[in-house]
């Protein structure tokens, strides 16, 4: 009996001593989560703020919180497919012309959110949702949309010199007079895309993986056909 009572009071001990270890443990955990769920709050408040300084701001903790949190990255690319949309259709958000075609041009931080969609689209394989994008006539040159779903974009006479669009879905959108130079286009889906010429795509970089409808595959390859004979000629 003597036995069973002091075992029982080892063991009383032992329970409390490890729920005063718990106790600040689970204490530490809940005040982490708070901390993180108020960081995630106040940045996408800031998203909305005037200053171009501050969305900044939002912007790379957003990007931080998903580094720190894979589970939360899809949640973030939510977030910005709205926020890009608005960037880019809102006429009185883009920015005057500064290049010789005169196009108007996004916010920096409208380019700083398509590239961290684009990376977290890359770890995590979450798309920012832009269908039915309007873009036309201005200048997103060197935008990162990794994955993005463009479907039914309008991209006429748009400048997408140098973007990186690998993986993005661009079916059944209008590429008239869309400026494609040194564009990212590896596994960027082309299917049904009106008026996407064999000439725009010589001046992009292309790969079997880029998904374009017969024909124009069919051209595509000619065309580079006799670009490489003609180099052959001139060696």
């Amino acid at each position: 009996m003597a036995w069973f009572r002091e075992n029982f009071i080892a063991l009383l001990a032992l329970i409390v001593a490890v729920g005063g270890l718990v106790a600040p443990l689970m204490t530490a955990l809940i005040d982490r989560r708070s901390a993180r769920s108020n960081r995630f709050t106040s940045a996408i408040e800031h998203l909305k703020d005037d200053s171009l300084s501050i969305r900044m701001g939002a912007l790379f903790e957003l990007k931080k919180l998903g580094l720190e949190s894979r589970q939360e990255q899809t949640d973030i690319v939510r977030i910005l497919s709205p926020f890009v949309r608005k960037g880019i259709e809102t006429k009185d958000n883009l920015l005057p012309p500064k290049f010789e075609r005169k196009l108007k041009r996004p916010n920096e931080d409208i380019f700083l959110a398509c590239e961290i969609a684009s990376l977290f689209w890359e770890k995590s394989k979450c798309s920012i949702q832009l269908v039915d994008l309007q873009a036309e006539q201005i200048d997103v040159a060197r935008i990162h949309l990794k994955g993005a779903n463009l479907r039914n974009a309008n991209f006429i006479r748009t400048r997408l010199f140098e973007a990186h669009l690998e993986g993005a879905n661009l079916e059944v959108v209008d590429c008239t007079d869309t400026e494609l130079w040194s564009a990212h286009l590896v596994g960027t889906d082309f299917k049904h895309a009106w008026n996407l010429t064999a000439m725009q795509l010589l001046k992009a970089n292309i790969s079997n993986r880029t998904h374009l409808d017969p024909d124009l595959r069919a051209e595509y390859d000619r065309l580079i056909a006799e670009r490489e004979a003609d180099g052959e000629k001139e060696n």
